[in-house]
């Protein structure tokens, strides 16, 4: 969406990488008021196409309850609407279940992704100036 240029969705640009715990449904419809933006009614069905099917390819790190009763829809969610692999999402399966994770190592864990994800934000930051 954030392509598309919307008014008010310009916050969408700043995200560089994300934490997902325990994601559920993907949406199953595009909101209607969306295909009216101006932005995407001027291109081809083509080119619409092709927008509405990329997928998010900024790092993700996606949590998933190995005893998660919705794991089968978060993992929906993440094949439909996400690039896997490096420096794209990152699927971890724990011993849980769908609920935020509470063990230290877990948190430990999750601390040393986000770390790291700045560090390669940093990194890219340095080398560009």
């Amino acid at each position: 969406r954030k392509e598309l240029g919307s008014k008010g969705e310009d916050w969408l640009a700043s995200f560089q990488f994300a934490l997902s715990v325990c994601e559920s449904y993907p949406p199953p419809l595009l909101p209607p008021s969306l295909l009216k933006l101006p932005e995407l009614a001027s291109k081809t069905d083509e080119e619409k196409r092709e927008l509405l099917s990329k997928k998010i390819a900024v790092p993700v790190l996606h949590i998933m309850g190995e005893q998660d009763e919705w794991k089968w829809a978060g993992e929906a969610l993440i094949n439909g609407h996400y690039e896997i692999g490096e420096g794209k999402s990152v699927v971890e399966n724990w011993d849980m279940g769908h609920h935020y994770p509470s063990r230290p190592e877990e948190s430990e864990r999750m601390n040393d992704w986000l770390v790291e994800q700045l560090r390669v934000l940093d990194g890219a930051k340095e080398a560009s100036s």
